[in-house]
């Protein structure tokens, strides 16, 4: 189990902070999306779409489709980085994942990872540029998909003073890892071109 700090994940979380006001505001078995810009230093360098909807399976059973695509694109230097990536995951009300599949896109090509749970194992395909390798990787009940830790927040909001641990699934790690959230206190942020929030 490896632990992600706020460095590692700062893409992600920073994305998600902005979407948690739309999505907390409503039940997670509802149907929802939300659309946010991405900014560096004052320049929009890219967008996050978050989508959540209720599906049933094929016994009736009540599960949710969680979707993220995060595209950025900026330049390094004389060089253009471009990079798409989508999280997708058929997960039950409370967050357990049955069903996971990855996409992401850079200058180096596709990587695409799915798989299912079954008995307690997520069997993992990863295919990069038509190489593929399995893994085996223990999944419990407890175990998040890739946006698990936002999910946490929107099904249960934090409270200032309050510590939680998340354990997520990091497709950059193809592993199970321990993220920790930590609520200081509630404060007016500025986002985007000076959005308050």
């Amino acid at each position: 189990m490896h632990r992600i700090g706020p460095a590692a994940r700062f893409g992600r979380i920073f994305c998600a902070w902005m979407a948690l006001g739309f999505l907390a505001s409503r039940p997670v078995s509802a149907e929802q999306e939300a659309w946010d810009a991405i900014y560096i230093r004052g320049s929009k360098v890219g967008h996050t779409h978050i989508y959540v909807k209720p599906v049933k399976d094929n016994k009736g059973r009540a599960l949710l489709n969680v979707r993220v695509d995060y595209e950025v694109s900026f330049k390094r230097d004389k060089d253009q980085a471009d990079t798409k990536v989508m999280y997708g995951t058929v997960e039950t009300p409370e967050g357990s994942v049955l069903r996971l599949e990855t996409r992401t896109q850079a200058a180096q090509g596709q990587i695409v990872m799915k798989g299912d749970v079954v008995d307690g194992k997520m069997t993992m395909i990863v295919d990069a540029g038509g190489q593929q390798q399995q893994k085996v990787i223990d999944w419990g009940p407890d175990v998040r998909g890739p946006y698990g830790a936002e999910m946490s927040l929107t099904r249960n909001p934090i409270k200032p003073g309050e510590t939680r641990e998340v354990k997520t699934y990091i497709p950059d790690l193809n592993q199970i890892c321990l993220t920790r959230l930590e609520a200081k206190q509630k404060e007016t942020v500025i986002l985007g071109q000076g959005v308050k929030r």
